[in-house]
């Protein structure tokens, strides 16, 4: 899974902040359900009235949304890297548990009544 935020630096009275450019990462109906309804999960869903926002569940459940040309802190962007990061581990793990209970689970059966 590999996401990619594109920010660019700006001064609001003062106040150092990012301003979201970009953001690629998977949708939500790409990922497995188990993955996002987990905490730690990351993904883009569609939001309020049909934008693209990136949905960051971090570990403590709290959740945290960003779109394209939105303004957040240093410490959010933080945040939200950090949770990314973790996110990434999550979807592997995810990913093996259900390669191992699905294993064998190919091919068609017939079922006679």
């Amino acid at each position: 899974m590999s996401i990619k935020i594109k920010a660019e630096k700006e001064l609001a009275m003062g106040e150092k902040l990012y301003r979201i450019v970009s953001i690629d990462a998977l949708k939500e109906n790409e990922l497995p359900k188990r993955y996002t309804k987990a905490l730690g999960a990351v993904y883009l869903t569609t939001y309020k009235k049909g934008d693209e926002w990136l949905w960051v569940r971090n570990s403590t459940g709290a959740s945290l949304l960003t779109k394209k040309g939105k303004f957040i802190s240093p410490e959010k962007m933080e945040e939200v890297l950090n949770t990314c990061k973790e996110a990434g581990i999550l979807l592997r793990k995810v990913y093996l548990e259900l390669e191992v209970e699905n294993e064998g689970w190919e091919g068609e059966e017939t079922f006679v009544i």
